[in-house]
């Protein structure tokens, strides 16, 4: 069982990979491909500096250009370019539930963890609050967690998105909004998901083929579709799924949001903000 009152050190992934400032844009994708990550910090010799993730990458330039991408502009822009900073932190002592509070107010996916004047010890994500949520089947004096469900925790009205949409316009719809997915519907069907992580390994494999398209001095670029991108098939939920089958979900299928379906129509979608969300209002009442 883990406690709101468990310190972030029992909980973080220790000595994380990180990045350093003058690291080109093309090793921060190749390490977030690598990686089963979103978010990597950015360490100047010991110093915590600055923090990138998925979205920093995908904003770092406008989609014709993270297509056509010249090799220069690979090759030339910086970390540090592109890094958030400064960058909100928590110490190893400070408790998950003041850590997962940090992160809702915040609107951020992962805080290092760090001692002294900014060394860099560990980082603790989203997905490792999930993971002390799913081992808890309830807490002392709280209401059994998987008594809340899914129309509960969702977020509704949903974006969408329609497979056969231009790519630019469904990114830019998704960049700017507070999303990081947008369901992908045909007509009223669920058919796939668009995440900034599918843009992102989306974009690399689009460019790829457009240089193909170039060096075969074509002047046709392929259009770029959100069924290019997007994955396929969709996990789903229905509204009366209870909140430890989500959070069980999510993390087996190492995604962060799930569709809820309902008469075979998109009514919401639960993300795994949402399920913080949860977490802190069941750690604030156990804690009090």
């Amino acid at each position: 069982m883990t406690h709101p009152d468990t310190p972030v050190s029992e909980l973080m992934t220790p000595q994380p990979v990180s990045l350093a400032p003058s690291d080109t844009l093309e090793q921060a994708r190749f390490l977030l491909e690598r990686y089963p990550f979103r978010h990597l910090p950015v360490v100047d010799l010991t110093q915590l500096v600055g923090m990138v993730s998925d979205r920093d990458l995908l904003l770092a330039r406008s989609l014709p250009a993270a297509r056509r991408g010249a090799r220069a502009a690979r090759e030339t822009v910086r970390v540090q370019d592109l890094m958030h900073t400064p960058v909100h932190t928590v110490e190893p002592g400070t408790r998950a539930r003041t850590a997962v509070r940090t992160l809702l107010d915040e609107h951020i996916g992962a805080l290092p963890v760090v001692t002294g004047p900014g060394r860099l010890v560990g980082i603790v994500t989203t997905s490792d609050f999930l993971r002390a949520l799913e081992r808890c089947a309830c807490w002392p004096g709280s209401e059994p967690v998987g008594a809340a469900t899914a129309r509960a925790c969702m977020s509704a009205p949903v974006l969408t998105a329609d497979p056969d949409e231009d790519l630019d316009l469904a990114a830019e719809r998704l960049l700017q909004s507070n999303m990081r997915h947008l369901p992908v519907l045909r007509g009223s069907q669920l058919v796939g998901m668009l995440s900034d992580r599918d843009l992102r390994r989306g974009l690399a494999r689009l460019a790829r083929t457009d240089r193909r398209v170039e060096a075969a001095q074509s002047r046709a670029v392929p259009r770029a579709r959100v069924a290019d991108v997007m994955s396929e098939p969709c996990l789903s939920v229905a509204p009366a799924t209870e909140l430890s089958a989500l959070v069980h979900t999510l993390l087996a299928a190492r995604i962060s949001a799930l569709p809820v379906l309902e008469d075979g129509r998109v009514v919401g979608i639960v993300t795994a903000t949402d399920l913080l969300a949860r977490y802190a209002e069941v750690a604030t009442f156990a804690a009090g």
